[in-house]
């Protein structure tokens, strides 16, 4: 995979997708428990919803800042759920859609992320750990993250795959 272009730059403000079955299948799949997890207010949310001020006094203005835009990021992260699910399955985007791909890979990055404990400080982890799908499919968004990022830059050189 590391050698293959998932998202391609075609110069009329499209991108072609490049992705397996079960890829797809798979981003077909997390924006529902996504959305569901939106629903909740389960911890793992805390880096969707981060909190604007980090001073232990600034107790009242993170609540002001929650009030004012939660309802704001949550539309958005479920507008861009909705479209990766809606979507999964095509192979031409439009720049809007990849944005939205994007976007909604990133959270779902973030929520396992934070399910995971995940630090600068991780070790690797063994194949055999319980974990290890759940790190494989966090490795594997962090690179369709990169490469969507790649494609809209049109930083990717046309012959890498």
């Amino acid at each position: 995979m590391a050698g293959r272009k998932q998202f391609s730059a075609l110069g009329d403000g499209t991108y072609k997708v490049k992705l397996a079955a079960w890829e797809r299948s798979l981003l077909g799949n997390l924006p529902r428990q996504l959305t569901e997890l939106l629903q909740t207010e389960d911890d793992s949310l805390r880096r969707v919803f981060p909190i604007a001020y980090h001073s232990p006094t600034d107790v009242e203005r993170n609540a002001e800042y929650q009030r004012f835009m939660r309802e704001e990021l949550l539309a958005s992260r479920l507008a861009s759920a909705e479209m990766l699910r809606a979507s999964a399955e095509k192979t031409l985007l439009t720049e809007s859609e990849l944005l939205a791909w994007m976007n909604a890979m990133n959270v779902i990055r973030l929520v396992l992320g934070t399910q995971l404990d995940v630090s600068e400080e991780l070790d690797m982890i063994d194949d055999d750990d319980p974990r290890a799908p759940v790190f494989a499919v966090y490795g594997w968004l962090g690179l369709l993250v990169e490469r969507s990022v790649d494609a809209l830059q049109g930083t990717v050189a046309d012959n890498a795959g």
